[in-house]
């Protein structure tokens, strides 16, 4: 079974909306272990609406946050800034972080959080009783063990230990990187780490390969997402835009803005 099909289907089960975020090079490369974009992201009605809202940075510190406590090869449940309690399960390989999965969207004893003077007024999360928490622990376990059987199979078959790829393979697993973590606030060292290659080597395959480095690809591809929230979510200003696409800071984010499309955000929502 696809990863994609059984994590949609534990969400019918549980009443869970289900993410998860990968750290392990196979993801790219191995098909049934390939999620929809929406996969990726906290994508609950509230989730969605505290992003929208000008909540990106708070979310994307708290990730930061369960991704440590992840790496200490636990699982744990929590209540994040926003008020929505969580299921966190890592998922091991070799004792190294390989993903992890995310199984939320449930009420806490906390109220919802207003964000930016925004009230959220969409379906209400439901609540977590000890017996679904207590299934939804199982299925976790058992997606995590998927995960590990489909790593374990890549590296039978090759997968990328020890052996030398070519370019293409290495720009291949930047713009996964890129495309799945571009709202975080990610680095060309992490993604190296992952892939056990030098920075300065990967470094290089990207100006050969892109004609950019890393960071001017991964600008490039939060302008692009930027472009899109600009000219389809009218609601949401420059400062939310700028947090949603990856820019702690909206000035330095008109700067990019500017410089790679030649105009200003406000130029391309109005069309100019």
């Amino acid at each position: 079974m696809k990863l994609s099909d059984l994590l949609r289907l534990m969400e019918k089960q549980t009443g869970a909306v289900i993410c998860m975020e990968p750290r392990h090079p196979a993801f790219s490369s191995v098909d049934d272990l390939r999620l929809q974009p929406d996969q990726y992201l906290h994508h609950g009605p509230y989730c969605v609406f505290a992003k929208q809202a000008g909540g990106m940075q708070v979310c994307s510190d708290n990730k930061a946050r369960s991704m440590k406590l992840a790496e200490k090869e636990r699982a744990f449940s929590g209540v994040c800034p926003h008020g929505l309690r969580e299921l966190v399960q890592p998922v091991l390989i070799d004792s190294s972080l390989a993903a992890v999965l995310y199984a939320g969207h449930f009420a806490s004893d906390r109220k919802l959080a207003v964000i930016s003077g925004k009230h959220y007024s969409g379906r209400l999360p439901p609540a977590l009783t000890a017996d679904s928490e207590h299934e939804l622990r199982r299925q976790l376990r058992l997606a995590a063990a998927l995960i590990c059987w489909e790593i374990a199979l890549w590296k039978k078959q090759g997968g990328h230990g020890g052996r030398r790829h070519d370019e293409q393979y290495y720009l291949d697993q930047v713009d996964f990187f890129i495309a799945h973590r571009y709202a975080e606030n990610i680095s060309l060292a992490e993604l190296a780490d992952t892939l056990k290659v030098n920075p300065n080597y990967l470094g290089g395959i990207i100006r050969r390969q892109a004609g950019y480095n890393f960071r001017q690809m991964l600008n490039r591809r939060r302008i692009e997402e930027a472009k899109t929230y600009l000219r389809f979510h009218s609601r949401l200003n420059i400062s939310e835009i700028a947090a949603m696409s990856g820019f702690a800071d909206s000035n330095y984010f008109s700067t990019v803005f500017r410089q790679i499309t030649g105009m200003t955000p406000r130029a391309c929502r109005q069309g100019k």
